[in-house]
């Protein structure tokens, strides 16, 4: 790489419009969220918000249970709206939600990317389920798996 191949690289459109922050109740999703908000305010993007209701957190008689259902999807509405609150408090223009349930990494990639057609993808590095770090984490899979790329925030 040349000197003028790095002038250029620095020329083209590297701006980011759209940012996509994916949020759960977890140490690590609230530092990728304040960072996603940060960067949002300073480049002036967009910000998509999402959250994915897991069902690994549910035993059979709860995901049967159509008032715990509605309580799981409740809180999770109710803390995207808290999000979104603080992400236009903080000064960000351009604020949407989305939400899903299932496999995080899974709804990430074929559902919510599609759908917030973001350049950057801003995630935390633990989840809040013990057992992904057994079987592997979401922010793993999504690093491996995304379109676009990724900041994992620890």
């Amino acid at each position: 790489m040349t000197i003028d191949d790095i002038r250029t690289d620095m020329t083209s459109d590297d701006t980011i419009h759209c940012i996509l922050v994916g949020v759960e109740d977890s140490p690590s999703a609230h530092r990728a969220f304040r960072y996603a908000v940060r960067l949002a305010v300073k480049e002036q993007a967009a910000l998509v918000i999402a959250g994915v209701l897991e069902y690994d957190d549910l035993n059979i008689y709860q995901a049967l249970n159509h008032r715990i259902m509605r309580e799981k999807r409740d809180a999770l509405a109710a803390h995207l709206r808290a999000c979104h609150d603080e992400a236009v408090r903080c000064g960000v223009r351009a604020v949407r939600l989305i939400s899903a349930e299932g496999d995080p990494a899974k709804r990430i990639l074929q559902d919510i990317l599609p759908a917030a057609e973001a350049d950057l993808l801003v995630i935390g590095h633990r989840s809040r389920n013990p057992l992904t770090a057994y079987f592997g984490t979401t922010a793993s899979a999504l690093v491996q798996h995304s379109p676009i790329s990724v900041m994992v925030v620890k």
